[in-house]
């Protein structure tokens, strides 16, 4: 499929290439801010042309200040070796970097500017360890931030913060803000990436560098620390500033040597999780598509809510079993009183098929009862929630959330639903609280093209999140008895929010997977929720009252980005401020 910015660039450059050929150069000035407006908010970060993009500077005497107080307040700051990587003989970007360096107020510091960096790691004798590339800075407050986040939580093993990039002409722009530390997105992807410190004790304790993974050896030792790791912590703050000229740059980009290794590397990272599966390349060199396969195709019943729409859940019913190669698995229609003629001569048609069953739910509609008997009438290991208006895209989507159900960490695996105009529907949930816009949570990147990468691949990449939409929701058994099933006082809305809050509370992910790919006619049995519905007002209050602050500090949602809309956008802090720690960057 064409990309539809690629094709509204260069309809905007020929627009623009006509006008200087009639008019002359006295066109070029409007032509280009025509250019400007016409380029989507996805080419403009690949093109360093955001909105946001802000001149570097560099720290006023106050803010020297600042930070010399806030090192001599750590007790027992950890010791920190940063190794410098990389070779250029540009002596420019040499100086930035050691510039930059030399600037870090942090007394516990040592800088290795030449040597292998596998013999530095096993010389080492610091406290953490870290990498930075020539041609690269480091913000002057990143090593005091860290070090405050370690006191806060001592068990923290790695650690890691925000970056961007600065242009030619010495701007900042293409911000990554992060999320918390999410295991299944490290498989897909290196977020971690700059800057990253390790405990060096585990470093060692794991073997140091490993000679097989190539031009990868950061990315798998970072996923090796990670997995002997006793906490992982993030720092929500810019850390790291990569040149695009003489720096690293893009780090979405890399060589084709380099994406392949990586993809090596993730595939034993698979394999040390006992997973059965391959690691394939995606359009983003840097973004790695998990095809994941069960170890055991145990028995998944797949429970179906529906009231009559006997064309809708048809549709439905016929997609699961034709299109579904997964081998083991039976159809549970949960049936609230359906009475119409259509619907009742089609549960006759299917009496014949042992694989599907119809469990009669009478009574008023509540979704969250209508779930749980589906459910009781069940005994099987896995259990899918699939809303009645769904068709299947991709024939191996049970095997992929077997597949990650097994993981014994893992409580909830949700899926990629697109429109039917192929725009998406849901790739995760992101929470809001009582923040700004109409309801607590909401749907993250919808309304994008379903083939769309996303700003840094996060449509591509298998992910954790704090919850998944019940359209399509798959969870063992164990985890469901556990929590006790859907709450049956959000009879509509928000039951499949609070029901993966309540499996995250007790210890499991959330993973949503962009390999489990169906299609959604969104409440397409019962409309829509609307605002001053009293039952939905009545529900949003039920949650807020229920999870209170948790809803308003997504983890998985970096606190840099915006609430106001779904498009994960940079918060723009002057109109939403930070609530979530006192605003201390000092550059």
């Amino acid at each position: 499929m064409t990309n539809p910015n690629s094709s509204r660039l260069r309809r905007a450059a020929s627009r623009l290439k006509a006008a200087t050929q009639q008019h002359g150069l006295a066109a070029v000035p409007r032509g280009v801010r025509f250019v400007t407006r016409r380029v989507s908010a996805s080419v403009r970060h690949r093109l360093g042309m955001e909105t946001h993009a802000t001149l570097r500077r560099t720290l006023t005497t106050s803010e020297k200040t600042e930070l010399q107080r806030r090192a001599d307040l750590l007790r027992d700051a950890p010791t920190i070796q940063l190794i410098q990587i990389g070779e250029t003989t540009n002596k420019s970007a040499i100086k930035r970097t050691d510039r930059s360096l030399k600037q870090l107020i942090y007394p516990w510091l040592d800088i290795q500017t030449d040597g292998n960096p596998d013999q530095l790691l096993w010389s080492c004798n610091t406290d953490f360890v870290g990498f930075v590339d020539v041609g690269d800075e480091i913000s002057p407050d990143a090593l005091i931030e860290f070090a405050e986040a370690i006191a806060a939580e001592p068990t923290c093993d790695l650690i890691y913060g925000d970056e961007n990039r600065i242009s030619k002409g010495n701007r900042e722009h293409s911000p990554w803000h992060k999320p918390s530390w999410s295991p299944e997105l490290l498989l897909s992807q290196n977020y971690l990436s700059r800057l990253t410190l390790l405990r060096t004790s585990v470093v060692r304790k794991i073997g140091g560098l490993r000679s097989d993974a190539g031009d990868a050896w950061e990315y798998d030792l970072l996923l090796r620390v990670s997995e002997e790791a006793r906490s992982v912590i993030r720092v929500p703050e810019i850390v790291y500033h990569r040149h695009d000229i003489h720096g690293s740059g893009d780090p979405l980009q890399c060589s084709k040597s380099t994406s392949r290794d990586s993809r090596l590397v993730a595939e034993s990272a698979l394999q040390r999780r006992d997973m059965i599966g391959t690691v394939e390349p995606t359009a983003t060199p840097n973004v790695h598509a998990l095809h994941v396969r069960p170890q055991r195709p145990d028995r998944v019943s797949i429970v179906i809510p529906t009231r009559d729409r006997a064309g809708l859940l048809k549709a439905c019913v016929e997609s699961v079993l034709a299109e579904t190669a997964y081998p083991n698995l039976e159809v549970i229609i949960a049936d609230n009183d359906s009475c119409e003629t259509e619907t009742l001569e089609l549960f006759e048609s299917w009496s014949s098929d042992s694989r599907i069953r119809v469990v009669p739910v009478p009574g008023e509609f509540n979704f969250s009862r209508v779930v749980n008997a589906g459910v009781a009438a069940s005994d099987s290991p896995y259990l899918v929630l699939l809303n009645n208006d769904m068709t299947i895209i991709e024939s191996h989507w049970l095997d992929v959330i077997v597949a990650w159900l097994e993981q014994p960490e893992v409580g909830i695996v949700g899926a990629k639903l697109n429109f039917p105009n192929d725009t998406i529907q849901h790739a995760g949930i992101i929470m809001r609280g009582d923040g700004p816009g109409p309801k607590p949570a909401f749907h993250h990147l919808k309304f994008q093209p379903h083939d769309a990468a996303g700003p840094f691949g996060m449509l591509q990449t298998t992910r954790n999140y704090s919850a998944v939409t019940g359209a399509c929701l798959a969870v063992t058994r164990r985890v469901w008895d556990e929590v006790d099933g859907f709450d049956e006082r959000l009879a509509v809305a928000y039951n499949d929010v609070d029901f993966c809050l309540s499996v995250r509370e007790a210890g499991y992910r959330v993973v949503y997977s962009p390999q489990v790919e169906l299609y959604h006619h969104e409440s397409a049995s019962r409309g829509t929720d609307k605002s001053d519905n009293p039952r939905w007002q009545r529900e949003q209050q039920t949650m807020l009252s229920k999870w209170g602050e948790k809803l308003g500090h997504d983890p998985f949602y970096n606190p840099n980005l915006t609430l106001t809309n779904n498009q994960c956008g940079v918060r723009d802090l002057a109109k939403e401020p930070r609530t979530d720690r006192s605003q201390r960057r000092a550059a």
